[in-house]
């Protein structure tokens, strides 16, 4: 490649980078402002793992962490959101300056994606730097590309794409052998990279290329004179070398694949109405036009908008290849492959892994957006034109561009939720020193739990140890746990929401950060006006000395923490009591916000319940209720969701959104015997009402009885930890409380040690015999 067509590189790089700049100016994104890039999951997940990210100072922090649900692999999380080499760049920001990391490193890609797509121009054999320039503009700030802004890890497969497209031609186009097999292996390699940055999306890369190597094939076959056995070897040889790519690539992620593997085959939710049209014919034409806005859901359309431009050249180049019949039936399949897959739900799962994806519709819309680039790019390549024009349409290519890009993320903050600069810095800057305290005041090691949140995983932001854990790579046995006993937990979310001073004695919390009140117990450390940090003197830590014996769990969260105990004890105790009350239940029929899609208006049921109990004196009184379960809705009821408040003299103590997200209430401690009332409105309906109070005589009892037997730590060292026990008698076992895997080995006094399952989900080291034992456990 000489050294003018590494300039049109360069300008390429440099111009689309500029774009992006401009895009997310004009949207009102730049350092300082209010608006971020912190939407939807780009705030619930992403920006806490790339905030874990830029705390990495060693390989074994990349293997294991206890930032989150009590203990998680990285391998598959890092695999799908963090693979991308510019995931490097977040190591230079501190957390606080997250949000200019994000934007830069989206400005980077789009640079980027325009060089890798100005490569495929040029090989192409356009040689005008204007052409080239206008086309990777079109490529690398489509409405595909500029979605992906808020899900970046996407924005890595549309930049290895052209290079994988050029090493196929020249894979499938060459006649020697040597030089054959060499274009093989770059081919391989290229691919191998595009699958090993992100998974998922290079799964989508590799069903595309199926059709595009047949295209490419017929490229070479304008004169219609090629023989099949021509076409069969070469697609062979195609296959050999994809096949010899996605190997290498399957070894390296084999244990990704597993963790996340294991979370999907439990997840039963519905993401869609299940309808056989994915988008309706109308919605997928509009998605051709500048500004249109597909949105979060399916039946918003795909994001196709590439320049009207680009497709006219794409047409032009069809009618070109009419000479080809080959080329041009074969062009005309793949369009149409795609515009069937936009509309027809089975063709549409088939690209998402053969299910429904949680929001983000669409995802193989840049597929089509790059095939539609290819034939603009034969349609452009033989126009002659005056550079003047060229000139022109470049900077309407560019005004259009800005303007598409600059609604496609004003849209998206207009309609998904978002967080401000102030609302960031708000919690960092309140939250962080609490953190930071209880961190100082453990020593080597602490968990934090907290009763509100900012993000889906505080844990990573923060850099805390605790329960709070949002990501595609998730323990279902942990998730199922953490519902059994009463904490919020919905979809593939873990959340310390529920926990109570019972749980946090049994998960080894050592510390709450709270807005509202802590159970009786907790001990007062220190405030700052906007939470509070409390101690919990009960924490048995990560491991203590048990029974053994399989608690048996049912709907009551509360009867399931009572079995847990008497699990962990060997014998029954009765540790929290069921208090009796008395219901009154009205149904108030009034009218729903808005009108339907008819323009009328919507009578909407609230259902009102008031609820009168006795609270005994002296005990932490606890309220929860048994909802519907997600599998009991359909796909409307669950994107309609709607409220139930609970209050107690007007004063809000707990509101519940949507499905399956009950969870423990602290209603209190109480100095003597008091009638409370419970008032819980909403239109939300639910099937019975748990509430108990718990003996804190007898939880202290409990845990003098479990404290003498805890596992006391006195080494963590990257990917291990170090530790002693101390046993009474034989046959005890030794219940971490960290989640179980295949892949954490314990070692007692030096020799490996055989671990089960305990409630279905934590780490348990049976048969533990009298006296002293020194235990490593291997992370």
């Amino acid at each position: 490649m000489n050294r003018n067509k590494h300039f049109i590189i360069l300008v390429s790089f440099i111009t689309a980078a500029l774009l992006a700049a401009v895009i997310f100016v004009v949207s009102g994104i730049y350092p300082g402002s209010e608006r971020t890039l912190l939407i939807f999951d780009m705030k619930e997940q992403f920006v806490s793992f790339y905030a874990y990210m830029s705390r990495v100072s060693s390989f074994s922090d990349l293997k294991y962490t206890f930032e989150g649900s009590l203990g998680t692999p990285l391998a598959g999380l890092i695999a799908y959101y963090l693979a991308s080499p510019l995931s490097v760049l977040y190591l230079f920001f501190d957390v606080a300056h997250l949000p200019e990391a994000i934007a830069l490193v989206d400005v980077l890609k789009a640079g980027f994606i325009a060089a890798s797509f100005s490569c495929y121009v040029l090989f192409k054999g356009v040689k005008e730097p204007v052409k080239v320039l206008i086309l990777s503009l079109c490529y690398s700030l489509s409405t595909a590309a500029v979605t992906f802004f808020i899900l970046p890890m996407y924005l890595d497969s549309l930049f290895w794409l052209p290079l994988i497209a050029v090493c196929l031609e020249k894979l499938l186009t060459e006649n020697k052998t040597k030089k054959r097999i060499i274009q093989g292996a770059v081919y391989s390699l290229v691919l191998f990279l595009c699958i090993l940055t992100h998974y998922y999306s290079a799964y989508m890369v590799c069903l595309f290329l199926i059709f595009y190597a047949a295209y490419v094939l017929t490229l070479r076959n304008s004169d219609n004179k090629q023989t099949v056995k021509y076409f069969t070897v070469s697609y062979i040889r195609f296959i050999f070398y994809s096949i010899i790519a996605s190997g290498y690539a399957l070894l390296i992620l084999m244990p990704a694949f597993k963790e996340l593997l294991h979370g999907k085959a439990y997840d039963s939710g519905v993401y869609s109405n299940g309808g056989l049209i994915v988008a309706r014919p109308l919605v997928l034409l509009k998605q051709f036009l500048c500004g249109s806005f597909g949105g979060l859901y399916s039946e918003g359309g795909p994001g196709i908008y590439c320049t009207l431009i680009c497709l006219g050249l794409a047409v032009f180049a069809l009618y070109q290849k009419k000479s080809n019949r080959a080329g041009f039936l074969v062009s005309l399949i793949i369009l149409a492959i795609f515009i069937c897959s936009f509309l027809f739900r089975p063709m549409y799962r088939v690209w998402h892994m053969f299910r429904d994806p949680v929001a983000y519709p669409h995802r193989f819309a840049f597929l089509f957006v790059f095939f539609v680039m290819v034939l603009a790019t034969e349609g452009i390549k033989d126009i002659k034109t005056k550079n003047s024009i060229l000139g022109a349409v470049l900077v309407l290519v560019s005004g259009l561009l800005v303007f598409n890009g600059y609604r496609q993320i004003d849209m998206d903050l207009k309609t998904l939720p978002s967080a401000t600069r102030s609302d960031y810095r708000l919690f960092i800057d309140t939250t962080a020193d609490l953190v930071e305290e209880a961190q100082e005041l453990s020593g080597d090691f602490c968990r934090i739990s907290k009763d509100y949140e900012f993000t889906s995983t505080d844990t990573m932001l923060l850099g805390y140890n605790g329960l709070d854990y949002f990501s595609s790579s998730y323990d279902p046995e942990m998730l199922m746990l953490y519902k059994e006993l009463g904490l919020l937990q919905y979809h593939y979310k873990a959340c310390d929401e529920g926990t109570t001073i019972l749980t946090d004695m049994l998960f080894g919390i050592d510390y709450m950060i709270h807005k509202g009140h802590a159970d009786s117990g907790y001990v007062y450390q220190t405030s700052n006006g906007f939470a509070t940090l409390s101690s919990n003197p009960y924490s048995l830590g990560l491991g203590y000395l048990i029974s053994g014996s399989e608690p048996a769990f049912g709907n009551d969260p509360f009867v399931n923490q009572n079995n847990f105990v008497n699990g962990i004890l060997g014998r029954d105790v009765n540790l929290l009591e069921e208090l009796d009350y008395s219901e009154v239940v009205t149904d108030v029929a009034g009218l729903a916000p808005g009108l339907d899609k008819n323009g009328e208006y919507v009578i909407r049921h609230q259902i009102n319940r008031e609820i009168t109990f006795i609270a005994p004196a002296g005990k932490n009184v606890y309220l929860n209720f048994e909802l519907l379960n997600e599998s009991d809705l359909d796909y409307e009821t669950k994107s309609d969701s709607d409220l139930i408040v609970v209050t107690i003299d007007d004063i809000v103590v707990a509101v519940f959104t949507g499905y399956q997200k009950a969870y423990n209430i602290r209603l209190g401690c109480f100095e003597e015997d008091t009638e409370i009332t419970l008032n819980i409105e909403g239109t939300d309906d639910y099937r019975e009402a748990y509430l108990y109070a718990m003996d804190m005589d007898c939880f202290e009892g409990l845990y003098d009885e479990l404290s003498e037997a805890k596992l006391v730590v006195t080494g963590l060292n990257g990917d291990r930890i170090e530790g002693s026990i101390s046993a009474k008698e034989d046959g005890r076992a030794l219940l971490l409380t960290i989640p179980y895997s295949d892949d954490i080995e314990v070692y007692i006094d030096g020799e490996k040690a055989h671990t089960e399952r305990y409630a279905g989900a934590l780490m348990m080291v049976p048969d533990i015999g009298a006296g002293e034992h020194s235990v490593i456990i291997y992370l």
